[in-house]
């Protein structure tokens, strides 16, 4: 005979099938339809976010990268792993990057 502990564990068991199977996080909106790009000097310009091994900052760059992409519907938007020195330059030097730039088409 089944417990009330059981049902409830099978029904969470469930959910997260369900959620796990819809590749979306925020699975009770619409996609977002056109898509949105970021243009820049008759370019798309990609959005890419730096983590390094701090857990706050993969969180909080986890989360915006959710945001931009299901809730707002933009493309191109890519975590980026690189260590962090605490050095200002160099973190500044990557980010006017230009390989973030894509032709137009």
């Amino acid at each position: 005979m089944l417990r009330p502990g059981s049902i409830v564990g099978l029904l969470a068991l469930v959910a997260m099938l369900k959620i796990a199977d819809s590749n979306h996080c925020l699975t009770m909106l619409e996609e977002v339809h056109p898509k949105r790009v970021i243009h820049y000097e008759r370019h798309f310009l990609n959005i890419k976010f730096e983590v390094s091994r701090r857990v706050t900052q993969r969180l909080a760059s986890e989360i915006m990268k959710i945001f931009l992409t299901e809730v707002l519907g933009y493309t191109g938007v890519a975590i980026v792993e690189q260590d962090d020195y605490f050095n200002a330059s160099e973190v500044f030097g990557r980010m006017i990057d230009r390989s973030t730039y894509t032709e137009y088409k």
